[in-house]
């Protein structure tokens, strides 16, 4: 299983590459200050400054990367994003209702934590400016792994973007990096209290 609902989440996420694509570039603003790759020693190894993806994330309820909402057995989930420097962990919560109340029942709820790297501005096929990010998975439900994907990002105020890795651009190579955005789930950045 490559995506778990990043998506699945698959791999930046088993990140967060449900669907979508097309969508209109109005009002996207792509933040590329800040997407800094700067380090420094900290003593204990090399530690990663703050990037424009620091913080929480959370995509609401939706029906799960390649299920189909008319199947009386699609899940649906809840993905939660979390980026400090250049770690991140992914949370995904199963539930097997529309509303997200129950939890799926045979759900391992996935949970996957590795690095990532912030790269060049890239142009999606509509035009639309993104990120490049590459993500190594490291741990997946506590087990070690070793995962890379390829994807891009896009923030627009409080809202991240990922790339849609449905199709050929699935992000396994980064060759096959997509070249669009999913608009159609979205990330809303969690308020710290």
């Amino acid at each position: 299983m490559r995506k778990g609902s990043l998506p699945g989440i698959p791999a930046l996420l088993i990140l967060a590459g449900c669907g979508g694509g097309g969508g209109s570039s109005d009002g996207l603003d792509n933040a590329d200050a800040g997407a800094s790759t700067n380090t420094g020693s900290t003593g204990a190894g090399t530690h990663q400054s703050a990037t424009i993806l620091e913080g929480s994330w959370t995509k609401p309820c939706g029906i799960g990367e390649g299920e189909n909402s008319s199947d009386p057995n699609a899940f649906y989930d809840v993905v939660t994003l979390t980026f400090s420097g250049n770690e991140f962990y992914s949370d995904i919560k199963n539930y097997s209702d529309a509303e997200c109340t129950t939890p799926y029942p045979v759900a391992p709820n996935p949970t996957s934590s590795g690095t990532f790297t912030l790269g060049d501005t890239v142009t999606t096929t509509s035009g639309v400016q993104a990120t490049a990010i590459d993500t190594h998975i490291t741990r997946f439900n506590g087990a070690e792994f070793d995962i890379h994907d390829y994807n891009i990002v896009r923030l627009s105020e409080n809202m991240l973007y990922l790339g849609d890795e449905s199709g050929i651009n699935d992000g396994e190579t980064a060759e096959r990096r997509p070249d669009t955005l999913d608009f159609e789930r979205v990330f809303y950045q969690n308020q710290t209290p």
